[in-house]
């Protein structure tokens, strides 16, 4: 059961704030939010049960500022929270900002003023002292008529990826019963993106940077998950997502599932493989085991990409024991390898001189 605490005024605009132990960060976002040029909005702080001073820091803000609306609720994760904001909100438009994030003073400003059912604008990715992490290209567009075939090329060019820098209409949300699936934990602000975009007509892509996304070195899926479990949750997502699109009416699903697994891929073997001669054997174990799951064959027939050197993808792929083992082994020792190398080079440039 959720408590709702705020003001009764009818806004244009709803932003919605998820919150599990932020309290470093949330006066920075919320203050972010309050100082917009466009000030007819309603800010939502979802409390999904944080045990810091979120409560707290929650309520001094709706006691400060009528335009917010307080939700506590019982902790059930970042879509469960999502989703209480969105039964909460009031406004004709909506919006999602991460609480260990901000914006920009014109990013509400900038998502109306496109008078679209769906804005997209891309964002800052920063570092924690501000600085530019890397930069997110995204593919820009404004269109009248959405086909299936233009949502899953932005599903395949990561513009639904995440919820940032977002604007939506409530009544096709509400229409069509959209919400966020809350057995999901990883990409499912993709997936709910994607079912919103096949109720829409108008889009608008664009590269306007209002939204600071903030890499934390502890933070985000991808360090919250050991590589198995994000691996699980992504291929449970990027099915779902590809379920989607192909009742919809979409083909090529098969090299959609697979680009989206991709990266999963990567942190898996990341996480699993370790360089050490203690770890040796472990890893021949998980290469064989490797070898013989029919996913993955499937996967790396679709999507080319080495996870290993290739000739050790090979010998996995054709299920080689005697090469597996052998270039497993080198596998393991290539860092040491390297090592020695450099250090032969080295003497090598001193002996010549």
């Amino acid at each position: 059961m959720c408590l709702i605490t705020g003001n009764d005024t009818m806004p244009q605009i709803s932003v919605i704030v998820p919150i599990y132990k932020t309290e470093a960060y949330l006066q920075r976002c919320v203050d972010s939010i309050l100082a917009q040029t466009f000030t007819d909005f309603e800010l939502i702080l979802v409390d999904d049960g944080s045990p810091d001073k979120c409560y707290a820091i929650c309520e001094d803000y709706k006691a400060k500022d009528s335009r917010v609306i307080v939700v506590h609720k019982k902790n059930g994760g970042v879509s469960s929270a999502r989703n209480a904001g969105l039964d909460a909100v009031r406004g004709e438009f909506v919006t999602f900002v991460d609480s260990d994030d901000y914006v920009k003073p014109a990013y509400l400003r900038d998502l109306l003023e496109k008078n679209a059912d769906f804005v997209c604008q891309n964002g800052d990715i920063l570092k924690e002292d501000g600085t530019i992490a890397f930069e997110r290209s995204i593919e820009t567009f404004h269109t009248r008529d959405l086909s299936v075939e233009d949502v899953y090329q932005m599903v395949y060019n990561d513009s639904l990826g995440y919820t940032l820098g977002k604007v939506l209409r409530l009544d096709i949300i509400r229409k069509n019963h959209i919400r966020f699936r809350e057995n999901i934990k990883f990409m499912e602000d993709t997936l709910f993106m994607t079912e919103y975009a096949l109720k829409c007509r108008s889009v608008v892509v664009e590269d306007i940077r209002n939204y600071c996304y903030i890499l934390y070195r502890d933070d985000r899926a991808l360090t919250s998950m050991d590589g198995g479990e994000l691996l699980h949750c992504s291929r449970m997502a990027a099915r779902e997502i590809c379920k989607v699109l192909s009742d919809a009416g979409c083909s090529n699903i098969d090299t959609l599932y697979h680009y989206k697994l991709h990266l999963a891929y990567n942190v898996y073997f990341k996480d699993i493989i370790k360089f050490s001669r203690s770890s040796l054997n472990n890893n021949i174990r998980i290469l064989m085991e490797t070898s013989r799951d029919p996913d993955w064959r499937e996967h790396c027939g679709h999507y080319k990409t080495c996870y290993f050197p290739k000739c050790l993808q090979q010998a996995m792929m054709h299920q080689n024991i005697v090469f597996i083992v052998v270039l497993g082994t080198l596998y393991t020792f290539k860092p040491e390898l390297n090592r020695i190398k450099s250090r032969s080079l080295k003497s090598l440039r001193w002996y010549q001189k």
